[in-house]
């Protein structure tokens, strides 16, 4: 295990979680656009999908457990509101996921920091990298104060998942 650069030491502070295998890190924030044009063999998009099915699996469990009295319709709904990529780029702008992307610069000068997408699916790579480094309850650990608000939030006026664009 080598050593953490600084910028990635930031982004773990950030994150509250420190990888035991930090090249996970620089592959969850390495976008496509970067690895071709700089000849690097890895990027995101695998652990992207694999973040939305940890992803899904954890925030199904909180729903579940929150929410044990609801229609499996009303979960939907939730569950919809809560992996959708608005609130995962909110949730990734929170945590400055955007600033530590490794972009190529054709991304980079199209405003690709600013793109909701990308810092969504940002988001879902560092989820997988934490489920890869450390496995389940580690990314449930790093996941559930980041969804408790939320849940709180929903519990308290459940008709910010009706209209999720005005929840976040």
């Amino acid at each position: 295990m080598s050593a953490p650069n600084s910028q990635t030491l930031k982004l773990q502070d950030k994150l509250g979680y420190y990888f035991q295998k930090e090249e996970l890190l620089k592959q969850a924030l390495t976008h496509k656009s970067f690895a071709y044009e700089t000849q690097c063999n890895s990027h995101n998009e695998s652990l992207e999908f694999l973040g939305d099915a940890v992803l899904g699996f954890l925030v199904t469990d909180y729903i579940y457990k929150y929410f044990p009295n609801l229609t499996e319709g009303s979960q939907s709904k939730i569950k919809a509101f809560l992996v959708s990529a608005e609130t995962l780029s909110t949730l990734a702008t929170a945590l400055q996921i955007p600033e530590f992307l490794r972009l190529g610069h054709g991304t980079e000068k199209t405003g690709g920091r600013q793109n909701d997408a990308l810092a969504a699916n940002a988001l879902e790579a560092v989820i997988a990298a934490i489920y890869l480094d450390q496995g389940i309850e580690f990314a449930n650990n790093f996941l559930k104060p980041l969804y408790k608000p939320l849940l709180q939030q929903i519990k308290e006026s459940p008709a910010l998942v009706e209209d999720h664009k005005m929840a976040l």
